[in-house]
């Protein structure tokens, strides 16, 4: 089914079908979405199913100016990421380090060590400008230069540009981070 502006207004009109329509046709490929970043069945299936009850709810005020499948794509990876983000802060906690003190507790170095890494990352990324960022976790996700052009519908070129922008300036973010972390985790400083 094609997703068009008139598709549009019968979800903003709260058109039951229509929403069912689109539940019965996303819904599976959202959870295996969800699912390259958390890695849980159970929580893609939740986070996609938060993701379109949000939509219902929010269906009177949708103003979508990309197709359908890249704002429910976008959705869900926001809501992935930020599901992530706050896991993480919360096993730290529970941890009982600090990462901008570098204060470890934990007597896994490598965990700490790994787990420093992919807050700052993500953090890195949600921090880049928008276009960047969406092409970058495309990218991490395994999706061709082919297939992000076309879920992002611009140019190839543009796709390159964005990819080769966000991979400078990950670097830049991340580069005393990291040397700090692994100063840590062979244990020169203390």
């Amino acid at each position: 089914m094609k997703y068009t502006p008139l598709f549009l207004d019968k979800l903003r009109k709260k058109d039951e079908k229509a929403y069912q329509k689109l539940y019965d046709d996303f819904f599976p490929s959202l959870v295996a979405f969800a699912n390259k970043y958390v890695y849980d069945d159970s929580l893609s299936e939740d986070i996609v199913q938060e993701v379109l009850i949000t939509l219902w709810q929010n269906s009177t005020k949708i103003n979508i100016h990309t197709s359908i499948k890249s704002y429910l794509y976008s959705a869900v990876r926001n809501s992935a990421i930020n599901y992530l983000e706050k896991k993480t802060v919360e096993e730290k906690r529970k941890e009982g380090y600090l990462f901008s003190g570098y204060i470890y507790n934990s007597e896994d170095k490598e965990f700490a060590f790994s787990q420093d890494v992919y807050y700052h990352l993500h953090n890195a990324i949600k921090h880049l400008p928008k276009k960047s960022r969406e092409v970058i976790i495309m990218s991490l996700n395994e999706m061709s230069l082919s297939e992000i052009q076309e879920e992002l519908n611009v140019s190839i070129n543009t796709v390159k540009t964005n990819k080769r922008r966000a991979y400078a300036m990950l670097r830049e973010k991340l580069k005393k981070i990291f040397l700090i972390s692994i100063i840590l985790l062979f244990g020169i400083m203390h």
